[in-house]
């Protein structure tokens, strides 16, 4: 019953990326109703998972705005990475930490969930390593800086080809490239080695 309703929600998420075609009060009320019939059998996950997805469609339709404040973005994250930790199941555990307010750091959108997602494609999805990405945001003199771990449960396996590591490297430094946002930000992989990989964003304050 579980995966019936994953399926559904899965279904509803690629809907929610074409609005010509989706009727986004429609979208929300079916999620909802899956809501519903998941508290009705006291299942918690699916009701996770669809609050969760519902606060990341009203995000993701606001595709007026190429910047927004940082903790917009990283509220993105941290439901993005809800779905997914209970997609994978014990495979993925997250954390996020912050010693800054994030309301006055401006971050291009979809960039810090850009970086996870291609962690956990390259990590988890395509080579099956069980991690923890730990997410720490901080204030460094005139800069914020975000710095993504993932940490590998388990030493780097040879499932996971050179090939492989430096494809993941160019795509999160190509991030850049696609972004719009005319203020200085800057990535860097900071640490790559067996037990997984770090990458630091950099933002004006």
């Amino acid at each position: 019953m579980k995966n019936n309703y994953i399926n559904k929600i899965n279904e509803a998420e690629m809907l929610c990326f074409d609005n010509k075609i989706i009727d986004y009060h429609f979208l929300f009320n079916s999620l909802e109703t899956i809501n519903s019939l998941a508290l009705s059998i006291g299942a918690s996950e699916i009701c996770k998972l669809t609050l969760a997805l519902a606060n990341m469609i009203r995000f993701i339709i606001n595709d007026n705005q190429t910047s927004i404040i940082l903790k917009d973005e990283m509220d993105f994250v941290n439901e993005y990475l809800t779905i997914q930790s209970i997609r994978f199941n014990e495979n993925l555990t997250f954390e996020i930490n912050s010693s800054h307010s994030m309301t006055k750091t401006i971050c291009p959108k979809f960039l810090i969930q850009a970086i996870v997602s291609r962690v956990i494609y390259y990590y988890i999805e395509k080579n099956d390593m069980p991690s923890h990405i730990k997410i720490t945001v901080e204030q460094i003199s005139n800069l914020v800086a975000v710095i993504i771990e993932n940490n590998l449960k388990e030493p780097l396996c040879c499932v996971f080809s050179k090939k492989e590591l430096e494809l993941l490297k160019k795509q999160i430094l190509e991030i850049t490239k696609l972004s719009k946002f005319d203020k200085r930000y800057d990535i860097e992989i900071i640490d790559c080695n067996k037990t997984g990989i770090t990458v630091k964003v950099e933002l004006e304050a």
